[in-house]
């Protein structure tokens, strides 16, 4: 998926996971734990310049983009390390940014 906010051009690569009749959120996905915030290879955030994300820069780049979720708030983590399958050798030192939502 790809698009533009103001003059910055954001691409997002991610696979879909399939529910399948399963409960996802505190259960397969469980909350507080790192998820790669899609299935099989880790989901890819690219950004053409230095954005703001929640009064915070994020530089321009490509980064493996991983969640927290919580049941009344996530994390979303940019990690420096873009090529990751899963969140199997995820490592919280190359975060390039995180912020709660």
């Amino acid at each position: 998926m790809s698009g533009s906010i103001g003059t910055a051009e954001i691409t997002i690569n991610y696979g879909s996971p399939a529910a399948k009749g399963r409960t996802l959120w505190g259960d397969l996905v469980p909350y507080g734990a790192v998820w790669r915030t899609g299935a099989n290879e880790a989901t890819t955030f690219t950004v053409s310049q230095d954005v703001t994300i929640e009064g915070q820069t994020l530089p321009a780049g490509t980064y493996s983009l991983f969640t927290i979720p919580g049941e009344s708030d996530w994390t979303i983590i940019f990690n420096k390390t873009a090529e990751q399958w899963g969140a199997y050798e995820y490592d919280e030192a190359a975060d390039a940014l995180r912020v709660k939502v």
